[in-house]
């Protein structure tokens, strides 16, 4: 834009929408995600990438989600509804969520409940920096791994197949860099 930047722009609005940005510069997502924008993506877009953007938007604006509010202690928590109930869960207590069609299963630390909800719709409620998405039906709290390869991770006892489509990401996120 001449004269001004996109992110220059949008602090200058009191009451901004929400935003989706799109960029060939890695450089400004930071200051992009500190302006609460919705998303940033990085030129070339794939239209994967683009149409999940859209969901995310379409999601957020269709209704609101249930809160992600901090306890006393500061630990974030969702609320789900399971049972006829509203559950309270701590973030960290979920180890992983289950797709099943139009319901999820999110196993706990102490229990699993069965949500009609989906697993995109359970992954934008989530913190990025704690869950990732490893297959179309598997949703994984990245703090409960326990060992992990390039095409298998595993959670205690448990193994879960990494899907060919998430694999890039997945291992770009569990292995550290060595570049830096």
């Amino acid at each position: 834009m001449p004269g001004i930047s996109g992110l220059d722009f949008l602090r200058s609005l009191s009451n901004p929408p929400a935003v989706i940005l799109t960029t060939a510069y890695r450089d400004f997502a930071v200051d992009a995600f500190d302006l609460n924008v919705l998303d940033y993506l990085l030129k070339p877009i794939s239209f994967e990438r683009f149409l999940k953007s859209i969901n995310k938007f379409l999601k957020q604006s269709a209704a609101p989600p249930l809160p992600q509010n901090p306890d006393k202690a500061g630990n974030p928590h969702i609320l789900l509804k399971a049972d006829k109930k509203i559950h309270k869960m701590a973030v960290a207590d979920i180890v992983f969520a289950e797709s099943l069609d139009n319901y999820i299963i999110v196993t706990t630390t102490r229990q699993k409940l069965i949500c009609y909800e989906s697993l995109s719709h359970l992954e934008d409620r989530l913190p990025d920096r704690d869950f990732l998405r490893i297959h179309r039906s598997f949703l994984i709290n990245v703090h409960k791994i326990t060992a992990f390869t390039s095409a298998h991770l595993e959670i205690n006892d448990r193994q879960f197949t990494i899907g060919r489509n998430y694999k890039e990401a997945v291992l770009k996120r569990l292995l550290p860099s060595t570049s830096d």
